[in-house]
């Protein structure tokens, strides 16, 4: 026993100078890399390095090389080390990164989803952010105060906030698709614009039986397609009284939310049965493309170019080559009752977890300042647009990108995403029209936000899950999400008919069992937060 003790007492003794030392290095580090008064530049009084890990999407360079990157150095002080998988690897190496413990300082550009944050956020491997927001953060602080409904929607069932988003304040840009007609084919054939839903079936017919690109062969149109089933359904739903007011639960499950604030899927109502009654109709007339429960974007866009597709609803029609010009925004058809919704709304956060540091971090206040800088407007002007090389600043106070960065050989995106991380989504900051306004000039986008904001849904982003919550959530879509899709595809189809009330009841009845109740009284408890 007293040999134990002894022993015990070695291991102790020889470990405190292990400690010391350890504790020593990382309160020199700290003490070395000195920190400049809140809201000045630089962020430090000497050189700091991170480690930053973040997604290389397609459009990108090599993120080391990048303008933003060197602008942000030389303005904060903080040099960044970075790993950057690829779009197809990044959820296998995010997740062996969490597992292993190997972390970097932060995350950035929207790597971890919700249920990431809340389960990761309750063990510690995330740091909450709200004390460094108060303090030290007074852009991100601006942005909550201008735009309390932030706060909310990035603030955990614990209450703490491990995240933080992108924020867009400019409605062309939320609204990710508009109705677009070819309307070279309208002239064509003398067509009048549609306004009711009887009326757009009547135009789509045409397409489909008067040769409407006039190539001689009436029999390759496509008169109505989209990227895939479920996003057609979201225009088509709108003549019908479907609603998808609340945003991040999947795209096949409407959502309608009240004044009163009350979450309703629609999956199962009288609403959602009209609108596939619909669908079917145009499916089985041809007059929606019926390969769309199969192609991929790359055989959509193909359609596009090959000057085939008569209405579909896009973003913006660039990747149909020389048809692009062919396409231009209506509004929204109305249906047989009146409803006339477009149900293609983001809402104001974007991203919610553009941002996020982890329990690694010994520099956290130069980190919090750091990630701060991307929501003031230098910041996000530089996310957006880098660098007076690349925009012009107009009479107006405007901003303008020069004619070299718009007509770029390799592309407006591509060349962009050799210089800033803005290319495919998730980057953090505050974009409003000054941002977002310049990538549309030379385009009539700015023109079809007048056709559809009348007729936008309500955009409200679901609340985070606690880990019980999105838990369940898993368990019940699992299952739920299968039916679904191939339910919906059945009736579509024809394979099962949706006029029939013994089946429409047996789908009412299976959504039930199958949780459909449960699944939205989580989504209810998500936004009462």
């Amino acid at each position: 026993m007293r040999t134990r003790r002894i022993a015990l007492a070695i291991l102790v003794i020889a470990m405190v100078p292990m400690a010391v030392m350890a504790g020593g290095t990382q309160q020199r580090t700290q003490a070395e890399v000195g920190l400049t008064p809140v809201g000045t530049y630089p962020i430090v009084t000497s050189p700091l390095t991170l480690r930053g890990f973040g997604r290389l999407d397609p459009q990108h360079g090599q993120w080391r090389d990048m303008t933003l990157w060197q602008m942000m150095e030389e303005r904060t002080g903080i040099r960044v080390e970075w790993e950057t998988p690829g779009i197809d690897g990044i959820n296998e190496r995010k997740n062996l990164v969490l597992a292993s413990g190997d972390l970097p300082d932060f995350f950035i550009k929207g790597i971890l989803n919700d249920s990431d944050v809340i389960r990761y956020g309750s063990d510690g491997t995330l740091v909450a952010l709200e004390s460094y927001i108060d303090e030290i953060m007074p852009n991100f602080a601006a942005l909550l105060a201008e735009f309390p409904d932030v706060r909310g929607s990035i603030t955990a069932p614990d209450g703490r906030i491990y995240s933080l988003p992108r924020v867009v304040d400019f409605l062309p840009n939320t609204v990710w698709r508009s109705p677009l007609l070819n309307m070279v084919w309208m002239e064509r054939l003398g067509l009048d614009i549609p306004t009711t839903s009887d009326e757009f079936r009547n135009v789509l017919r045409a397409f489909r039986d008067q040769d409407a690109n006039g190539n001689g062969n009436p029999n390759d149109e496509i008169p109505f397609t989209s990227h895939n089933a479920f996003m057609a359904m979201n225009g088509i739903g709108g003549m019908f009284g479907v609603r998808y007011d609340l945003v991040g639960i999947g795209g096949q499950y409407p959502a309608s939310v009240d004044n009163q604030g009350t979450v309703r899927i629609m999956l199962d109502t009288t609403e959602y049965r009209n609108a596939v009654r619909y669908y079917a109709q145009l499916f089985q007339e041809r007059l929606i493309d019926n390969d769309i429960f199969t192609h991929t974007n790359a055989d959509y866009f193909g359609k596009g170019a090959g000057g085939r597709v008569g209405f579909t609803p896009l973003y913006q029609p660039r990747n149909f080559a020389q048809f692009a010009n062919d396409y231009d925004a209506i509004v929204p058809p109305r249906g047989p009752d009146g409803h006339q919704i477009w149900n293609y709304r983001e809402a104001t956060v974007a991203h919610r977890t553009s941002l996020v540091m982890t329990r690694v971090n010994a520099h956290r206040e130069a980190t919090a300042r750091w990630f701060d800088w991307f929501y003031s407007d230098e910041g996000t002007t530089a996310v957006m647009m880098v660098n007076e090389d690349f925009y012009d600043v107009m009479p107006d106070g405007s901003l303008r990108y020069k004619e070299h960065v718009i007509e770029a050989s390799i592309g407006f995106e591509n060349f962009m995403g050799e210089h800033t991380i803005f290319p495919g989504g998730g980057a953090p900051g505050l974009f409003r029209g000054k941002h977002m306004a310049p990538g549309m000039m030379g385009t009539p986008m700015l023109t079809y936000i007048e056709k559809t904001q009348p007729y936008l849904p309500k955009a409200i982003r679901v609340g985070l899950r606690s880990e019980s919550e999105s838990r369940r959530e898993s368990e019940i879509k699992s299952d739920l999400d299968i039916y679904v899709e191939e339910t919906f595809a059945a009736f579509v189809t024809g394979r099962l008919n949706v006029n029939s009330d013994a089946e429409w009841e047996r789908w009412r009845q299976t959504l039930a069992r199958m949780g459909l109740r449960e699944l939205e009284a989580i989504y209810q408890a998500s936004i009462n937060r």
